[in-house]
């Protein structure tokens, strides 16, 4: 209900909506349409409460990331930036959560945490889509155009279908 919201142009309604979904037991669905219908709704501070006082905060990698992107939209990215490290602590091998703290690590320019990371991704294998961004990120922060471009026509090489899986 708070997707269809959304594509009526009504961020308000669908507010509601995902938070209705997210109290019922939510999914990254619920919670991503509900990032959007924040930053639309221009209701920052009130998600940033309601996300808070989520009793499975400290235990759930999918909210620690609806946090970290909330409290990003705000500005704060040193902390956004440790947010998403626990959610990529309690959630290694997610896809989402890994490429956010990526984001969060480029933005926060830290270069040597970003190359650790790249380095412990390359054991994933060195075309694995994750690898690949992380390496992209640090790339872009180190002004490295050519290895930038490389990565990224590797990273759009085997990019799926779905439009909104990557953020590049």
């Amino acid at each position: 209900r708070g997707a269809l919201d959304l594509r009526a142009d009504a961020p308000d309604a669908a507010l509601r909506h995902f938070r209705l979904a997210i109290e019922r037991g939510h999914d990254q669905e619920a919670l991503d349409g509900f990032v959007r219908a924040v930053a639309d709704a221009r209701a920052l501070d009130q998600a940033e409460s309601f996300l808070r006082g989520r009793g499975d905060l400290t235990t759930d990698p999918a909210l620690l990331r609806a946090l970290s992107r909330v409290v990003a939209a705000q500005g704060r990215t040193d902390e956004a930036a440790q947010l998403a490290q626990r959610a990529a602590a309690l959630a290694p091998r997610d896809r989402l959560v890994l490429e956010w703290f990526v984001d969060m690590l480029g933005a926060t320019a830290n270069d040597t945490a970003l190359t650790q990371l790249a380095g412990l991704l390359a054991s994933t294998g060195p075309t694995d889509p994750t690898t690949l961004y992380a390496r992209l990120k640090l790339a872009e922060l180190t002004r490295d155009a050519e290895q930038t471009a490389t990565l990224a026509q590797a990273l759009l090489a085997g990019r799926p279908a779905d439009p909104d899986l990557w953020n590049t």
